[in-house]
């Protein structure tokens, strides 16, 4: 509920702050005292449009404070931590305008965008008799308040979730389908690829050994003018008769060694003389090998090459590096296994999907059904209240249409309008485009008497509710809004001493001059005042004994009902 409203700068209100009870609070004053304007002033505060010209007389700017105190369930704590914004008890909406239009928005101290103070104002305030394409007269939520009417949510329940088990299917199919219709290429690009490497038929670390050997027969030339250099100088027969020397050395030292005892000097020159024999007898192997190796067929360096070019082809072609060929040949091989072991059975899955269809569209039926019954209900019920509000010709319906199945979603199949006709033999029409002003307030009214239960929690004011009432059609009006107020806040504007007297609070705006300056204040009546300005709007200015008897006598029996 809305708990208080600051002003600040708003055309004839310099400063304002006024605290506000639940209930049914009413607001009352002489003609011009500024009430439009305080609504205009609320209005600014939850996001409705800014207009330069509120900005008060030589003031630069204008300044509006709107705190609700709400419930931890209310629907836009959602919304603020959705938007990262501080839930707290109290919420404070606040609004800046500036001379040159500039405009600011906050919602507890956090700057937002216009259009988001906008929409949590639409959840927390609703103003009737301004003809604002909003709250109840918008079409787009219509259905939604049918079934908070309805209540039970386990039919909406079951319509959400087989909806969303239905749309799962069908994209599950529809993906299937494509890949169904994708899958022939498919595999014929994974077996064309599998051939090809299949008949490559590479070998682990092949490409790096082959290109090992191609360089060194690409260099057998200057290997081989060392290899025979090295070769002449170990076969040349006085090189040949030195090692044959040295080994002689080399026995006749380890006998001396063996005979006259151990000389570390002798031995390790017996140990270098056995090792430099072994070495050269290495040398000589490893020659023989590499004279076998870069003696070579000019044949093999061109498979060399061939081969080569066939690996490196394959690698740029599938764009790995030649090592990953084997890899890219072991995944397409489970690719392939993937393709051919699943079976994409699109008669059964199709089966499944009718299946669910069918339980969907049988939920959203049932629903439907609900849906008609109840607005049949809520229809007679509204129109039965618009005669004692001097609206006895109205008819009001709840117009229940079924979409086509492309538009069905998770809240069924229905669309719903609230129409009114006004008038007998007129055209039925939507609420804003045939009633306006005081009528449209009244009809307001009764929608919401009716489902006032069933409605969030949200602060509903009206405006012109009593304009061209009076008698017991003004009793009806205020023993109404009465009514209504047990369920949620309103605040009501008002000229008519029965609806002021059936307030729980009662404010009284007057307008006077202040350094030759035309300013609105706020007053809130105790038991005395109240009695005063309920008379004074039986009587006008001139206040009787009698005057403050029949206010007496209104403001008790407002009190008993």
């Amino acid at each position: 509920m809305l708990s208080r409203l600051t002003v600040n700068n708003v055309v004839l209100i310099d400063f304002l702050e006024i605290e506000f009870n639940s209930g049914l609070v009413v607001f009352s004053g002489e003609t011009g005292a500024g009430k439009s304007i305080l609504l205009e002033a609320l209005g600014l505060a939850i996001g409705r449009r800014a207009e330069v010209r509120l900005i008060g007389n030589n003031k630069d700017y204008a300044n509006v404070i709107a705190e609700f105190k709400i419930k931890k369930t209310h629907p836009v704590n959602i919304i603020l931590l959705e938007k990262a914004i501080d839930v707290r008890e109290n919420l404070i909406l606040r609004r800046e305008l500036r001379k040159d239009g500039a405009s600011r928005a906050f919602i507890n101290d956090s700057p937002v965008t216009v259009g988001l103070l906008s929409s949590i104002g639409s959840y927390l305030v609703e103003i009737h008799g301004q003809n604002e394409k909003i709250g109840l007269i918008d079409p787009a939520t219509h259905l939604q308040i049918l079934d908070q009417y309805i209540g039970n949510s386990i039919f909406y329940e079951d319509v959400k979730n087989t909806y969303n088990a239905f749309i799962k299917l069908q994209k599950i199919f529809n993906q299937a389908t494509e890949l169904g219709l994708e899958k022939k290429n498919k595999e014929e690009e994974i077996n064309s690829s599998l051939a090809f490497l299949n008949g490559l038929d590479l070998k682990e670390g092949e490409e790096e050994k082959l290109s090992s050997k191609r360089n060194m027969m690409m260099q057998s030339e200057k290997i081989a003018k060392n290899i025979n250099l090295l070769n002449k100088i170990l076969i040349d027969e006085d090189r040949s008769n030195v090692f044959i020397q040295m080994a002689d050395i080399q026995k006749n030292i380890e006998k001396i060694i063996d005979s006259s005892g151990e000389s570390e000097n002798l031995k390790n020159l017996s140990l270098a003389l056995e090792r430099t024999l072994i070495e050269a007898k290495e040398t000589e192997s490893y020659l023989d090998k590499v004279l076998s190796e870069i003696n070579y067929d000019p044949k093999d360096l061109e498979y060399i090459e061939d081969r080569l070019f066939s690996i490196r082809t394959a690698a740029r072609r599938f764009k790995v590096s030649p090592n990953e060929l084997i890899k890219l040949k072991s995944k397409l091989e489970e690719e392939i296994k993937v393709y051919n072991d699943t079976s994409l059975n699109l008669v059964k899955l199709q089966e499944k999907l009718e299946l669910s269809k069918n339980i969907y569209i049988e939920k959203a039926t049932i629903l439907s059904e609900k849906r008609t019954k109840y607005a049949e209900n809520l229809s007679l019920s509204i129109s039965k209240e618009l005669e004692p509000l001097k609206l006895a010709d109205a008819k009001f319906r709840v117009d229940l249409t079924k979409k086509e199945f492309k538009d069905w979603n998770e809240i069924g199949s229905d669309k719903a309008r609230f129409l009114v006709t006004m008038n007998a033999g007129s055209a039925e029409g939507e609420l804003h485009k045939v009633s306006s002003g005081g009528e449209l307030a009244r009809l307001m009214l009764a929608i919401n008497l009716v489902l006032a239960k069933s409605m969030n929690d949200i602060s509903l004011v009206f405006d012109e509710v009593d304009s061209g009432v009076s008698g017991s059609v003004a009793n009806a009006v205020g023993n109404r809004l009465k009514q209504v107020s047990y369920h949620q806040q309103v605040i009501v504007v008002t000229h008519l001493p029965q609806v002021a007297a059936s307030g729980k609070q009662h404010l009284k705006l007057n307008k006077y001059e202040k350094n030759n300056m035309v300013v609105t204040e706020v007053f809130q009546l105790d038991e005395v005042s109240r009695i005063e300005e309920v008379a004074r709007m039986l009587s006008g200015e001139d206040i009787t004994e009698e005057a403050r008897a029949a206010a007496n006598s209104l403001l008790r029996n407002s009190f008993d009902r």
